[in-house]
């Protein structure tokens, strides 16, 4: 199964520079401070890919984009953008702006998408909502091997 995974990956790498030039086409980079990519590790598609009883090449977030925007109405302005790309096919939009969840309050919005075979999740959120997550995921990573009484 690795092997496969490992070919997906690989693929999945091939057209990378493709959806990012789409994205950055037709988004307003202005109203990003940064963003970044990754495409998931074997390991972690696995895990996916279990936790969510999918077949092989339909774990949901293969490849992911994290923007992070100036303010929560850029967030909103770039969701916009992002529906308009017609390359892109959205799947699921999550407002974790306007709702938000888990014990820290999490915030973003997620977008799932399908773009060619590939399934894919962005995520957009300011400054502030991206270091409050980064906290919270790193102390639960911190911890996550550690019972607690």
């Amino acid at each position: 199964m690795k092997e496969k995974i490992e070919k997906i990956r690989k693929q999945a790498i091939e057209i990378l520079p493709s959806i990012l030039n789409i994205i950055c086409s037709n988004i307003d980079l202005n109203s990003i401070i940064w963003f970044k990519f990754r495409i998931k590790s074997i390991e972690s598609y696995i895990k996916r890919m279990k936790r969510l009883n999918s077949e092989l090449n339909e774990v949901d977030d293969l490849i992911g984009f994290c923007i992070v925007a100036e303010t929560e109405e850029k967030c909103y302005e770039l969701l916009s953008q992002i529906k308009n790309i017609n390359e892109i096919n959205i799947i699921d939009v999550k407002d974790y702006i306007k709702s938000p969840c888990g014990i820290n309050s999490y915030q973003a919005i997620h977008i799932k998408y399908k773009y060619k075979d590939f399934f894919g999740e962005i995520q957009i959120k300011t400054e502030e909502m991206y270091d409050t997550a980064k906290i919270t995921y790193d102390l639960y990573k911190e911890n996550l091997d550690k019972t607690i009484f």
